[in-house]
């Protein structure tokens, strides 16, 4: 017996964030421009972004990284119009929660629907992902 298993991804905004994402930083820059920034736990030693420097104490919880926030805005540090922070991290734990209790039990079906519908159906969706992957390359590709 064969059965399908969905993988648990979060998305946001069309991306798709791992558990180990603590926050996610949702800017809006002096030109309208938007970014997200994902935050993970260990990004008190680790950044990208130098100048960001964190503590255990930040990112502890959202009230204390708002307020380093809005240190680093007053200091010129990153100047930005406006910021939202998502406690990911959080949200992703209470989904996969619920998720757990859920059982699922696979159908049984027969050899002609497995075997031939199977790999029919296996066969266009290959061909429907690769056509989307093809769409999304040539526009990454435009806008660059």
């Amino acid at each position: 017996m064969t059965a399908i298993i969905h993988p648990m991804r979060t998305i946001y905004n069309d991306v798709a964030y791992g558990i180990n994402v603590k926050y996610l930083l949702h800017f809006i820059w002096l030109d309208d421009k938007k970014t997200i920034v994902p935050l993970y736990g260990g990004d008190e030693r680790f950044t990208e972004y130098k100048k960001w420097v964190f503590s255990k104490e930040v990112l502890e919880n959202k009230i204390a990284l708002e307020e380093h926030f809005k240190k680093l805005k007053e200091n010129k540090v990153v100047e930005y119009k406006e910021l939202k922070i998502i406690e990911f991290q959080k949200g992703c734990f209470e989904r996969y929660e619920l998720n757990k209790m859920k059982v699922i039990e696979a159908k049984h079906y027969n050899v002609f629907r497995y075997l031939f519908l199977g790999r029919l159906y296996t066969y266009l969706e290959n061909k429907r992902v690769k056509k989307i992957n093809l769409e999304r390359q040539s526009k990454n590709e435009k806008t660059i």
